[in-house]
């Protein structure tokens, strides 16, 4: 359990990282040139970044449907899903 709270502490630290980064290295260069576009066309790349890298880790982490409807974890659900199926069979056996 441990090892899977670092495991996404540090994913989250680098995505933060990754957005925050572009913005203070466009603040640093805005203030050596005397201008104002690299802050917040930095930021604006930080945030493209991000998305990027988390839509790319939900994609690894994620698990294949294979075509399948994700199934859910609720068992009333499942409950549910088992009985609409049987009458499905009973009504389409008539």
């Amino acid at each position: 359990m441990f090892d899977q709270s670092m495991q996404w502490l540090s994913r989250t630290i680098a995505v933060v990282i990754l957005m925050v980064s572009p913005g203070l290295i466009g603040t640093f260069v805005d203030k050596r040139l005397g201008t104002m576009f690299f802050t917040p066309a930095g930021f604006l790349l930080g945030i493209v970044l991000a998305t990027v890298s988390l839509l790319v880790l939900a994609q690894k982490l994620a698990p294949p449907a294979g075509g399948k409807p994700i199934p859910f974890d609720d068992p009333q659900t499942e409950i549910e899903n088992k009985v609409d199926q049987e009458i499905v069979k009973k009504d389409s056996s008539r």
